[in-house]
């Protein structure tokens, strides 16, 4: 029953969901079809592709509506699903899912 956080990892700079990333929204909106969850949350840090604040947060909250409108096609309701980019900033780019 995959419930818990799931890790999208992202290019430098870059908004296209990965294949690997795409596997992974497959498998989350399968588990939500089989009521295994309620809802997701996704949450989508920055890696810094600019020195302006503005732009990678811009950035990470791209990644989050899209990874929830893949979800969405993918047959999850939009009112199950919160898309939210953050200026928090780390090594990497990533986006986690969070179901419960």
């Amino acid at each position: 029953k995959p419930t818990g956080s799931y890790p999208v990892f992202f290019d430098k700079g870059d908004a296209r969901i990965p294949s690997d990333g795409k596997d992974v929204l497959e498998i989350i909106a399968e588990s939500y079809a089989a009521g295994n969850f309620a809802a997701a949350a996704v949450e989508c840090y920055s890696d810094n592709a600019s020195d302006d604040v503005a732009a990678n947060y811009a950035l990470t909250q791209k990644r989050a509506d899209r990874s929830k409108t893949d979800l969405v096609k993918l047959g999850m309701p939009e009112g199950a699903i919160t898309a939210a980019g953050s200026v928090q900033s780390i090594a990497a780019s990533f986006l986690s899912i969070l179901c419960a």
